[in-house]
């Protein structure tokens, strides 16, 4: 009869507990996962509207860097793509943001080349993670060009009302805006100075009117109404003034 041959392994069974003999596995601990900070990037995303023309300068947005909350985290760079820069702020690289703290970056629509819509991104990095944010812009590479016109009876009669008629119009080839100010002095009238804040953009070929009723002096004389459009992105600023005379009489 065959011998039958018996292998005993040596060491004991222990529990989780216990120091591991030398015949026991022994098991990594589970690797501890290192805190984040919690960053955000604010805004997430900027419109910078229209930029008309070389003349005008682009807008600016300001974005804000924030550490809510957890460990430092560190400013390692900035990226941008498309027609944008970072013109200024606070985010500098190496700059180390506790909780709580914050850091901006400004940013400014710098577009070039022909017309058209100019998409980009923002792209914040530090030691621990990237932000980005969406930018919008458009470019209108040709400027407009505004005259104004006052138009006004030639003859009216002593403590009678008229009217003045001030019209806007953009002669192109690009859209303008107008959103400084147009004013009307008349000399010898009450009032002598109007302005007003117009807030519009005019496309080509556009007009925009405005008018003002007075009342005539009781004396006979002649009265002298200025009106002038400001607009600092004006390409051909001297037709930007119009002067209307009227004669104030007893009949």
């Amino acid at each position: 009869m065959a011998a039958l041959a018996v292998l005993a392994l040596a060491g004991t069974a222990t529990n989780g507990n216990a120091a591991p003999g030398p015949h026991q596995a022994v098991l990594p601990q589970a690797a501890t996962r290192r805190a984040q900070p919690q960053l955000e990037l604010i805004p997430t995303s900027a419109n910078f509207g229209v930029k008309q023309g070389v003349i005008e300068p682009g807008a600016t947005h300001v974005f804000v860097l924030v550490n809510h909350a957890g460990p430092d985290a560190t400013f390692v760079s900035t990226e941008i793509d498309g027609q944008y820069s970072v013109s200024g702020g606070t985010c500098t690289v190496g700059l180390v943001l506790a909780a709580g703290q914050t850091c901006t970056l400004s940013v400014t629509f710098s577009p070039s080349g022909t017309s058209g819509l100019r998409p980009g991104t923002l792209r914040v990095r530090t030691d621990t993670q990237s932000l980005s944010a969406s930018l919008f812009g458009e470019w209108d590479a040709e400027d407009g060009d505004p005259t104004i016109t006052v138009d006004a009876p030639a003859a009216v009669r002593v403590d009678s009302t008229y009217t003045y008629t001030v019209t806007i119009t953009n002669n192109g080839p690009g859209h303008t805006d107008i959103s400084t100010f147009v004013t009307l002095d008349v000399q010898g009238q009450n009032p002598r100075h109007v302005r007003w804040p117009i807030g519009n953009t005019l496309a080509a070929g556009r007009s925009f009117p405005l008018e003002l009723t007075v009342t005539a002096p009781t004396r006979p004389t002649t009265i002298t109404a200025t009106a002038t459009v400001n607009d600092q992105a004006d390409p051909n600023p001297n037709n930007n003034t119009a002067t209307a005379i009227t004669r104030v009489t007893r009949h």
